[in-house]
């Protein structure tokens, strides 16, 4: 097979870049479904390795020695993180647990003083009003007795008063006079005598007055117990006044654990994201030490290691992995073809050329392919002038015949 001269190559690239281009967008497009379904096989393939490794002393099964260290740090990243995960859970489920409890005493001791307030403003209000009930009513009483003592005084100073100059007119009066006072003595003795029904009536109004005095006393001694059992009360409620505060208190120290918890489970989640990337690190190197492993033994000598497994469970595996690997190597043979035939149907000799050049290299950094020549070092050294013509010639040439043989190779 011949080959052009490299000037004219990567002149044709440099003045078709735009229709390459358009070129891998449509190759890109019409094989992205493929290149996930290898993704996905890979990884069953994968997933399948890793269940034989578990099995790997007792059945003869030997994964790489660095992929399965990668294995063992991975597994035992992921149990670290889960106990770490689950203490943190659990601990904060305890802390909300005694905040939770420490808040509803709060909140009932709360009630009870609130309660306790309102009975005890009630209970000020109807002492208020019947003190004023008892001043009012004791201003009248006294207000009855000033009376009826003015009046008992008055009437009785006025009889001594005229008794007294009765006498004295009959010690030193005339005799007919004398008689004359007699005479009206005793007619003020009968109307002093006929005045004693009204003054018995003031003294029934007193004694009416006294008893209802003793009735108004009656509730004021039993609103006196009511305070008394109040005030009791109000120092119950006092204790409880306390006990909040013991309560805000212990709140206090809740939440200040609480925060430091919470700084200690932030340092931990940080400390947990970098043992996730760590994990997700050597879970990369497994699997791809394990593909590179799984690509370089013989399918004949896995399946019958494989099928030594005990329990049915070799042969399950078995089939999959023969479906999985004929599925995987039809898709490597459908792309090789898209990749020849998309290159043969150029017209252009040059532009095929390149356009092969090209998706090899897209190849190369996209689908994982790893070939032999590293085609974008090459471009680069070239373009650096690096590398002479005549070598780029020589390497394109040399991975053309190596490519095209492992494709042929895939086909069969």
């Amino acid at each position: 097979m011949s080959v052009l001269p490299s000037s004219q190559v990567y002149a044709s690239v440099a003045a078709n870049t735009a229709h390459y281009e358009a070129a891998l967008q449509q190759l890109d497009a019409a094989l992205q479904a493929p290149v996930e379904r290898q993704y996905e096989i890979e990884r069953s393939l994968y997933a399948l390795l890793s269940k034989v490794a578990t099995l790997k002393v007792e059945h003869g099964v030997e994964l790489p020695l660095a992929a399965a260290e990668h294995l063992l740090i991975r597994t035992e990243e992921e149990e670290f993180i889960q106990s770490q995960q689950s203490a943190v859970a659990e601990e904060e489920a305890a802390l909300r647990g005694k905040i939770v409890t420490i808040y509803e005493a709060v909140h009932r001791a709360t009630l009870e003083m609130r309660r306790a307030l309102l009975l005890d403003a009630n209970y000020q209000d109807m002492k208020a009003r019947q003190s004023q009930e008892a001043r009012a009513h004791h201003e009248t009483v006294a207000q009855a007795e000033a009376e009826r003592s003015r009046c008992q005084d008055a009437d009785l100073r006025d009889q001594q008063n005229r008794i007294v100059g009765y006498l004295a007119s009959v010690q030193y009066g005339e005799p007919g006079y004398a008689v004359r006072g007699v005479s009206k003595l005793g007619d003020h003795l009968f109307a002093l005598l006929c005045r004693y029904p009204r003054v018995r009536r003031n003294r029934k109004r007193l004694r009416e007055l006294e008893e209802e005095l003793e009735q108004a006393q009656r509730p004021a001694d039993q609103r006196h117990v009511q305070l008394q059992e109040w005030l009791h009360s109000m120092e119950a409620v006092a204790g409880k006044s306390a006990g909040i505060d013991a309560l805000l208190d212990q709140i206090a120290d809740v939440e200040q654990e609480i925060a430091q918890r919470q700084r200690q489970s932030d340092t931990l989640k940080t400390q947990l994201a970098a043992h996730q990337g760590n994990s997700d690190y050597h879970f990369q190197q497994a699997h791809d030490l394990t593909m590179e492993f799984m690509h370089a033994l013989p399918d004949a000598v896995l399946l019958q290691t494989i099928r030594r497994l005990p329990g049915g469970f070799g042969a399950a595996h078995a089939m999959e992995w023969q479906r999985l690997r004929s599925e995987l190597k039809s898709l490597r043979s459908r792309y090789g073809n898209a990749f020849t035939r998309r290159g043969r149907a150029a017209k252009d000799r040059d532009r095929a050329r390149a356009l092969e050049i090209r998706i090899l290299s897209a190849c190369d950094a996209r689908y994982g392919f790893r070939p032999a020549l590293p085609l974008n070092n090459l471009m680069s050294g070239y373009m650096a002038g690096n590398i002479s013509e005549d070598e780029v010639v020589r390497q394109i040439n040399a991975h053309r015949i190596e490519f095209g043989a492992a494709h042929n190779a895939s086909a069969q």
